[in-house]
């Protein structure tokens, strides 16, 4: 007897059932083409790129309609034409953000790293941990003495040497995220506990690397993510629920690197040991 194919459910949908195949085979490419390192979230929509993949993202709960037209924006997107149907985004050239990005090879970068006292405090087998990095808009043959020393001492009047707890950054629960293409600042992932602080923080950064500070560039993250969440884990054999709490604490500054880029030479600015903080 000839072989048949099973029955649909009764329940099948047909434009259900195209756009969620649909979704499970663009939406991974999709997330790949405009943010391949994975930083910033689907609901994200404070920078360009990340505006860019939530418009293409395939939504199988959306109208059939705007699925088929997000498929043909990506399609354009990727294709020859993305030059042809518009030069710039925010008013920014497209090429800008790219080209910025490569041609730029020195850069600073900054670690701050929660104290011992603190993670022993929370209970937690690993530090807080935040990385922040500055391009220096220059071939690294093009920086001068002067310059890294300038910058040095900001950084030690902007981020001092704490003495109190006062002295250290708070990474809060919430997040933001500060984008300038014209003076190359990209910083995706800023914990702060409010707004006014995020934008203490830029302007320290800003004032360190002598770049202007736009307000209107600085954006809270629009994915929530609360402060608690409860899940279900198996010890000894049994379920239990337990509380899995976000990372909420205080940051202190620990060393600042130069990097050469291409040119193979990284030098330490700054360095100071947790025990002495």
């Amino acid at each position: 007897m000839p072989q048949t194919n099973p029955p649909a459910p009764q329940n099948y949908n047909s434009k259900t059932h195209f756009l969620q195949v649909v979704s499970k085979t663009l939406n991974p490419q999709i997330r790949d083409y405009f943010d391949p390192n994975g930083e910033f979230p689907d609901e994200n929509i404070t920078t360009p790129n990340a505006a860019l993949k939530r418009a293409c993202l395939i939504e199988p709960d959306a109208s059939l309609i705007l699925n088929v037209a997000k498929m043909i924006f990506y399609v354009l997107m990727c294709g020859r034409l993305t030059a042809e149907i518009g030069e710039r985004f925010y008013g920014t050239p497209k090429t800008d953000f790219k080209q910025r990005r490569n041609n730029i090879q020195a850069q600073v970068i900054f670690y701050f790293q929660e104290p011992s006292k603190y993670r022993r405090r929370a209970n937690r087998k690993h530090p807080k941990r935040m990385r922040v990095s500055i391009p220096l808009l220059k071939d690294a043959t093009q920086v001068t003495v002067a310059e890294i020393t300038q910058i040095t001492n900001r950084i030690n009047q902007r981020f001092p040497l704490p003495k109190s707890q006062g002295d250290l950054y708070l990474c809060g629960q919430e997040k933001y995220s500060y984008y300038d293409p014209v003076s190359a600042l990209q910083m995706p992932q800023i914990q702060a506990a409010n707004q006014n602080q995020a934008a203490q923080f830029v302007k320290d950064i800003c004032y360190i690397f002598s770049r202007e500070f736009d307000p209107t560039r600085l954006n809270k993250s629009v994915k929530y993510q609360e402060a608690a969440v409860k899940e279900t884990v198996r010890v000894l054999g049994e379920s239990t629920t337990r509380m899995r709490r976000k990372v909420v604490s205080r940051v202190a500054l620990v060393s600042v690197e130069f990097i050469g880029g291409n040119t193979g030479l990284d030098k330490t600015l700054i360095y100071r040991p947790l025990k002495e903080i």
